[in-house]
């Protein structure tokens, strides 16, 4: 079996994940499976926190950090945005990140973002935002990256 270098997977992995994205009926269900990869499992094992949204700033697929950090289900959160779910996530600076993100067309990151969790603590996250395109090359989903940085920031200071 050959190895993929990073520029043949990354095209590939989107590719997927557009597919994935686009399959309401399994997202709804919180199932995320494609050609045999159970994508939910994967994600949901990552510490860092995986999401997509759509033009309208709707969650359509989330990952366990993810519904950690807020304290909901994947089921609550699903088909709602941030102002609909009473986040306490800054939710003015999410959803001007996630425009400039749709109407730049280009990935975003942001080396600092305060994200508030679920228990009011504010945290410090280094974001990316990756659009995802249609067939037309226009941005349909947002996939949405974040890391906490809290921990490495306080050590700096």
């Amino acid at each position: 079996m050959t190895r993929l270098s990073q520029r043949e997977v990354k095209p590939n992995i989107l590719k997927s994940l557009k597919s994935f994205v686009r399959s309401n009926s399994l997202i709804s269900e919180g199932k995320y499976r494609l050609d045999n990869i159970d994508y939910a499992s994967i994600l949901d094992q990552l510490d860092q926190i995986v999401c997509v949204k759509n033009q309208d700033g709707v969650y359509v697929m989330v990952n366990q950090a993810f519904c950690d950090l807020t304290g909901l289900n994947r089921i609550d959160i699903l088909g709602k945005d941030d102002l609909q779910l009473g986040f306490h996530m800054n939710p003015q600076i999410v959803k001007t990140n996630d425009l400039k993100a749709f109407t730049t067309k280009s990935p975003l990151d942001i080396p600092i973002e305060k994200i508030t969790d679920y228990f009011g603590i504010t945290l410090l996250f280094r974001t990316k935002r990756l659009p995802i395109f249609d067939e037309d090359n226009n941005v349909e989903f947002i996939l949405f990256i974040a890391r906490d940085v809290t921990a490495s920031k306080s050590e700096e200071q």
